[in-house]
């Protein structure tokens, strides 16, 4: 029963600390803050590293106190690590993915996913799972994912990007009861919402996990506080976040 009782207090107490968790913080499924100057990427929240490809480098963040990890396109740079449960489109209940990102699409010939966990770029090919797309031509941003039995691909989003210079807070919710993908985008000023339905639900398979690109598409630009949720925020969560925050100010 001790053990018990000691095993509760830890769960809800921050990660080093001795603080309670705040209920975004208990909601929390992986954190990862990306303040490193180098090297991988060490969990907030969680126990998961995750390796750096071809050396991504560090930047001025969103925010005052915030770095940023930073990516050049022309060196594919990225950060990869294998296959976990917590990186996979759920089967029941919600997933959120929450990161700030400020993608210079003017630069790049190619564009850029800052994550994905796909073999290709444009999610075209069975067994691909999601990506956030931010597509160079068009220079817009979206969020792609393939149905559950694997035969299409849905998007939601198609709007002017992260262009160069401009921070954006993007928000991926992944609704596996109501068959939908909803992104949210914020740029500082204005909040902006496109959802999609995935008929029959989103393909679980067990592709690497990548911030930064794959298959020749590799992210120009930067991106900071990676977040994975196990439930939607609320309103009042969502606009306390809308100011960029690490874990431990969640």
């Amino acid at each position: 029963m001790l053990g018990l009782n000691l095993s509760l207090t830890n769960r809800h107490l921050n990660q080093g600390g001795t603080n309670p968790l705040t209920p975004l913080q208990q909601a929390t499924l992986a954190a990862w803050d990306m303040q490193e100057s180098s090297g991988p990427l060490l969990p907030a929240k969680g126990d998961i590293e995750i390796p750096a490809f071809n050396s991504p480098g560090t930047t001025t963040g969103p925010a005052a106190g915030i770095s940023a990890r930073n990516f050049v396109s022309g060196s594919s740079q990225y950060f990869s690590v294998a296959d976990s449960p917590v990186f996979r489109a759920p089967t029941s209940g919600v997933k959120v993915f929450r990161f700030w990102l400020r993608g210079r699409q003017s630069d790049a010939a190619t564009g850029g996913l800052p994550i994905v966990k796909s073999g290709s770029w444009d999610l075209k090919d069975p067994g691909d799972e999601y990506g956030f797309v931010m597509n160079a031509n068009t220079g817009e941003d979206n969020f792609g994912i393939r149905d559950a039995a694997d035969t299409d691909r849905f998007f939601a989003g198609s709007r002017p990007g992260s262009n160069a210079d401009i921070w954006q807070r993007h928000e991926v919710i992944m609704d596996a009861e109501n068959e939908e993908v909803t992104h949210i985008s914020y740029d500082g000023t204005t909040s902006t919402t496109d959802s999609t339905s995935v008929p029959g639900g989103f393909f679980v398979g067990s592709n690497p996990f990548r911030i930064g690109g794959v298959d020749g598409r590799y992210l120009q630009g930067d991106m900071t506080t990676l977040a994975i949720f196990d439930r939607a925020l609320t309103t009042e969560e969502r606009t306390a976040d809308q100011t960029p925050r690490l874990y431990a100010d969640l």
